[in-house]
């Protein structure tokens, strides 16, 4: 039996069961731009189902308050507008094969829907679905999964406002305290510590290469599955929707507006700077570095036959800063190029307007190509926000922009990796080295970012940053309360940056300690260039119990400084 009622007004309280119906929806669908009407057929009977789709944009909508920052949306029922209980005859009320027009509307939904695991009394005051599918919840279940399986709602009179993002947290299709065991997987975090570092291989904690020990989100684990379930991997086309996607996801993450024709794929962002490096410099040229940074970039930069020139940021008081005027001091014009690492790996910075203006000014006055590689962009701590480079005023015609769905969604594996260049004289010196040099993405990569740049994956980058800043949190305060130590604080990325100076040991003894009696495999400060000697630094994307466990192997390595 199915009698889906909708209230429009403020019922009296009830109890009932209701279909969990509040999710996340492809943009493409709706085109993300508002109140609009997607008709579903169901397909065992071809019923019309039609839902209306109310983007939550405003306090006021549905009385929710929402995070601006998350696309949410709402599903209901068209009758929405009425002032009256309507009752959907589409549905067959009553009929004997309620059942599986029910069934049918599930697996439709499902396909197109992140669902919610719970729904609150007080966002589905206006909506009271009663379906009887108790009989088959076992068969449904199998299809759609535990998060739309049917749940006991109590309907109140008053709802008070309440947060929609709060309610998903954590609901997403999988847990980051899930520990996952990566070793034996050709995982190079894990599987390759003990030859590098020394460090035990069943005891000892990954905390050094910059991957996260989570799955990504479902929608990614879906496309790649939808690729599987096809069993044909030719060569990719039609990267329109790809492009799509990434327009998609500057414009609403990020407040940036990008052409279609701005966009190159590359196999990662190491391959992005080797790319710009080869086509806007010479052997010999200069190229600058705000160090300590992405080790990375050095290593390209030497391989390639450039020069490394090092700027190093003063620490002021646990932060690093730009000191432009001793940098304006360092350039002799042999300078060709500067890679701003925005937000900084490995000190977690967040840049100002301010500062970013600095760097393009700078960039202006030596007549240097800025290349901004802001891949940990989306990775950015509450109450931080990030300005991409290119809202900056007066660097459009010598920047390069990098970003890139793999740090952000746990898929670096796909090598995939985007450059985006405005200026169009840029744009061709980039396209014809890629011409020169044969390159071209692999269909894996792409067909993961644009499932990853999507509102299903901008909600579960809401979940994974609260739970990132959490992982801080519990770090920064166990580390910081060893005597001598002293975490710098992050404004985004997962990369705790750890200062031993205070502890007055050289740094071969520090480090002995943290890979030896912590059995923790870290990065070497050193290794990021100028600025960086007494520093390790450590990756925290890992569940929240390993990385309290390597909190605690930590102040017992060093309980002789307490």
């Amino acid at each position: 039996m199915v009698d889906l009622v909708l209230h429009t007004g403020r019922p009296k309280p009830i109890e009932s069961f209701g279909l969990q119906l509040a999710v996340a929806v492809d943009p493409f669908d709706i085109h993300h731009l508002g109140a609009g009407y997607v008709r579903i057929k169901i397909r065992q009977r071809q019923a019309p189902f039609l839902v209306a789709i109310l983007f939550v944009r405003r306090r006021l909508d549905l009385r929710i308050e929402h995070d601006q920052r998350t696309w949410l949306f709402a599903f209901f029922l068209d009758a929405i507008k009425h002032d009256q209980t309507v009752q959907i005859a589409d549905l067959r009320c009553g009929q004997p094969d309620a059942g599986c027009l029910v069934h049918g509307l599930q697996h439709v939904i499902g396909k197109r829907a992140q669902f919610v695991r719970q729904i609150i009394d007080g966002l589905c005051d206006f909506l009271e679905p009663r379906v009887g599918v108790q009989k088959d919840v076992a068969f449904h279940a199998l299809d759609v999964g535990d998060g739309m399986g049917v749940c006991k709602l109590g309907l109140a009179a008053e709802a008070d406002p309440v947060s929609l993002a709060h309610k998903i947290k954590g609901a997403t299709t999988m847990s980051f305290d899930e520990i996952i065991d990566r070793r034996g997987t050709h995982c190079a975090k894990w599987d390759k510590m003990e030859a590098l570092y020394g460090v035990p291989r069943d005891s000892g904690i990954a905390m050094w290469v910059a991957d996260m020990d989570f799955r990504p989100p479902q929608v990614v684990q879906d496309a790649l599955q939808k690729m599987l379930d096809h069993g044909v991997y030719g060569y990719f086309g039609d990267d329109s929707a790809y492009l799509a996607a990434i327009q998609w996801w500057m414009e609403n993450r990020h407040g940036w507006k990008v052409e279609p024709d701005w966009i190159f794929t590359t196999h990662g962002l190491v391959n992005g700077t080797a790319m710009c490096v080869d086509a806007y410099t010479n052997p010999g040229d200069g190229i600058v570095l705000f160090t300590p940074v992405y080790h990375a970039f050095a290593k390209v930069i030497n391989a390639a036959g450039r020069k490394v020139v090092e700027c190093e940021m003063p620490n002021v008081n646990g932060r690093y800063e730009m000191d432009i005027d001793a940098w304006d001091a360092q350039m002799t014009g042999a300078e060709k190029m500067v890679i701003l690492c925005s937000p900084h790996n490995p000190g977690g910075r967040v840049w100002t307007r301010e500062e970013l203006q600095g760097v393009a000014d700078f960039a202006r006055r030596h007549d240097l190509i800025l290349v901004s590689d802001e891949i940990h962009h989306d990775l950015v701590m509450p109450g931080h926000t990030h300005i991409p480079m290119a809202k900056i005023e007066g660097i459009e015609d010598r920047l390069v922009m990098m970003t890139a769905t793999t740090k952000t969604f746990n898929i670096a594996g796909s090598h995939s990796g985007n450059v985006i260049i405005p200026d169009p004289d840029l744009r061709a010196k980039f396209g014809a080295r890629m011409l020169a040099l044969g390159l071209s993405p692999n269909s894996f990569g792409l067909f993961m970012a644009t499932a990853a740049y999507s509102p299903e994956g901008a909600a579960w980058v809401d979940d994974l940053v609260q739970y990132l800043d959490g992982n801080r949190q519990l770090f920064d305060e166990a580390v910081n309360a060893i005597l001598g130590l002293a975490s710098m604080n992050l404004e985004a990325t997962y990369l705790a940056w750890v200062d031993f100076e205070g502890t007055g040991m050289p740094r071969e003894e520090f480090t002995r300690r943290v890979e030896k009696d912590a059995c923790i495999a870290v990065n070497y400060g050193p290794t990021f260039g100028k600025g960086g000697d007494s520093f390790l630094r450590f990756n925290i994307a890992t569940p929240r119990a390993r990385v309290e466990e390597a909190c605690n192997r930590l102040s017992e390595a060093l309980k002789d400084l307490q």
